[in-house]
């Protein structure tokens, strides 16, 4: 029996309890070593030989398409997916490796997952289509592909990550060692970049029919933290906030408040992009989410990653039972808030919840000094009385209360946005003199911009591009 067929066979074995593989990807990968294991003991058919190849194509074509989903270069033949696999298992080692150093992850755990990459190793290793040749020679037709593989082989691995040398040179250290080897610097891997999806994606929306209720967002909306102007001081606060929260110090869930326009979520947007190869990620909650909020708290506290749950534009009425949901799903109830979550939230109020001008004045009753609340002899009880008025103000608080850092960020001044009009147009090539500082003002007011902020700033900016582009675009073809 070939050596090759046989190591295929004890691969098997070395693989038993595999858990490197999704069920699915180790039945493909099963069926066909069992295939070609019982050919090469049997006399050679036409059934059996279209077995094999209809397995072959079955595990090819399944590996081939998820190779292409995927946002990183691993290879584009059965190697690759080998390997892509490898480096996004949820094996418990990878698993522990999330949080933990490798070296400190348990020996026994270490012992299993290296005894299951030798398998991995072997099937990687393993050229797939000189075994079917020279099993098949009669039945070459069938695999038309085999020059396009070839040729694909041949192509260098880019990766299409945000780490791309790490992972070349991880790469790089499978192509050259066993893999086995390599046990320490796979982990080490995982604990710098984590496990897919959140090594992958940046933000996520809750999703309750996914089995981590999880769903990534294909195109985050990334947003340079530079490009903000104004309000230095205060958003200080928040990069503090954020820097702790990374570094696993105590930190606050935080409100982002004031006018329409001033960047509130831009803002936010930009913390995650910038600390994203710090393994900051984002939850989007939407007010449709907010009663399901604890369904991602087991699948956020297994990750490495820290996770910013984003509120944006929050604003409630009185009475709304959202209220109460998003308040209790803040609070964690009976169960702990992961230690990697955090909330921030944007809002044109600093009140989240409209009270319709009820206002508490000063302490609550029983904060006071028992002698600075006398009650006034002969006093009548008012015609309206409510004996729950301070209970229902204390429930409408609870929301803003859970949020113990309260930023404004206010619009510019006209000094500030000029300045910020000109800082972007230098960023597109625009001459920023008075006469695009008057451009502006005629477009604000011709496009009812009663407020003048960064986000009108931008707009204006992109207008201006494309305008610009557009005049080029028609003297270079009057030209012609």
């Amino acid at each position: 029996m070939d050596e090759n067929i046989v190591n295929l066979g004890r691969s098997i074995k070395l693989a038993s309890g595999n858990t490197l593989l999704a069920e699915r990807d180790f039945n493909l990968v099963k069926t066909l070593i069992y295939t070609i294991h019982g050919h090469d003991k049997k006399e050679c058919s036409t059934d059996s030989h279209e077995n094999i190849i209809g397995a072959f194509c079955q595990l090819y074509d399944h590996a081939v398409y998820e190779l292409s989903q995927s946002k990183n270069n691993y290879g584009s033949d059965l190697r690759g997916w080998f390997v892509s696999k490898l480096l996004s298992s949820n094996h418990p080692f990878l698993l522990k490796c999330q949080q933990n150093r490798p070296e400190d992850v348990s020996l026994l755990l270490r012992g299993i997952f290296a005894r299951q990459v030798r398998a991995m190793e072997i099937w990687a290793k393993t050229d797939w289509f000189g075994l079917i040749k020279q099993l098949c020679p009669d039945n070459l037709e069938l695999l038309e592909l085999n020059d396009y593989v070839i040729e694909a082989k041949n192509q260098p691995i880019k990766s299409k990550n945000r780490n791309p040398q790490s992972l070349e040179k991880l790469l790089f250290q499978l192509n050259e060692s066993s893999w086995s080897e390599c046990v320490l610097s796979i982990g080490g891997y995982v604990n710098k970049y984590g496990l897919p999806p959140f090594r992958d994606y940046t933000a996520f929306k809750i999703d309750t029919g996914l089995p981590n209720n999880l769903k990534p967002i294909a195109t985050f909306d990334e947003f340079d933290l530079t490009w903000l102007e104004g309000n230095e001081g205060r958003l200080n606060t928040i990069f503090e906030n954020t820097e702790r929260f990374i570094s696993g110090l105590p930190a606050q869930n935080v409100l982002v408040w004031g006018p329409r326009g001033g960047g509130k979520s831009s803002l936010i947007r930009g913390l995650i992009s910038k600390y994203h190869s710090q393994r900051l990620r984002a939850v989007e909650i939407s007010s449709t989410d907010y009663g399901h909020v604890d369904c991602i708290f087991e699948t956020i506290r297994e990750t490495g990653e820290k996770f910013i749950a984003v509120l944006d534009n929050i604003s409630l009425d009185r009475g709304d039972d959202k209220v109460r949901d998003l308040s209790s799903a803040m609070e964690g109830g009976v169960e702990k808030l992961p230690e990697n979550l955090i909330f921030y939230a944007t809002s044109n109020f600093k009140d989240l919840v409209d009270r319709q001008g009820v206002l508490g004045q000063g302490l609550g009753l029983m904060q006071m000094d028992e002698n600075t609340n006398s009650r006034i002899p002969g006093s009548i009880r008012p015609s309206i009385y409510d004996p729950q008025q301070n209970q229902r103000i204390d429930e409408m608080r609870a929301l803003d209360d859970r949020f113990a850092l309260k930023v404004f960020v206010d619009l510019p001044t006209k000094t500030m946005y000029e300045r910020m009009i000109k800082s972007y147009a230098a960023r597109f090539d625009i001459v920023a003199d008075e006469q695009l500082l008057h451009e502006f003002n005629t477009w604000r007011m011709r496009h009812n911009h009663d407020v003048a902020g960064g986000r009108t700033v931008r707009d204006f900016i992109q207008y201006s591009v494309g305008r610009k582009s557009n005049l080029e675009k028609r003297e270079g073809n009057f030209g012609n």
